[in-house]
């Protein structure tokens, strides 16, 4: 029913008044990390990339991971290409582990210092990287 709901545009306070008016019960926060799943969307993503590149991601803003990640962290970040001659945009994501917990830029550096970035999209020119999420593996100790 949430995905049938996602594909016709209803907002999710619509479909949680569907759900009720239908007698069922779901919780507004379990109905949003459903959607975001659905979406593709992560959790604080949006917020992330309005942070200050040079100060850390607060804690209460790191999406925690149940399974079993490599690393301590997993830096998101988007790249921005153009292609010089039609003028054509294109976004691609990576992911960046880490054992570290890094502020926004140094994320980025090393995720430009260690992946071919740069050539990624061939002839398309670099334009943008941002960061715009970060994850924690679920029980490990926080360190700077």
């Amino acid at each position: 029913m949430l995905e049938k709901g996602i594909s016709e545009g209803m907002s999710g306070n619509a479909i949680q008044r569907v759900l009720i008016e239908a007698g069922m019960g779901y919780t507004r926060q379990d109905m949003q990390a459903d959607i975001r799943r659905i979406t593709g969307r992560r959790l604080y993503e949006e917020p992330i990339g309005r942070l200050s590149p040079t100060s850390f991601v607060p804690v209460h803003m790191v999406e925690e991971l149940p399974y079993n990640m490599t690393t301590n962290y997993w830096y998101r970040v988007k790249a921005v290409y153009l292609d010089p001659e039609t003028g054509a945009k294109a976004e691609r994501y990576f992911i960046r582990g880490s054992d570290d917990w890094l502020k926004p830029s140094q994320a980025i550096e090393e995720l430009i210092d260690n992946v071919p970035i740069a050539g990624y999209e061939g002839a398309m020119e670099l334009q943008d990287v941002s960061a715009i999420g970060v994850s924690h593996k679920s029980g490990a100790a926080y360190s700077r």
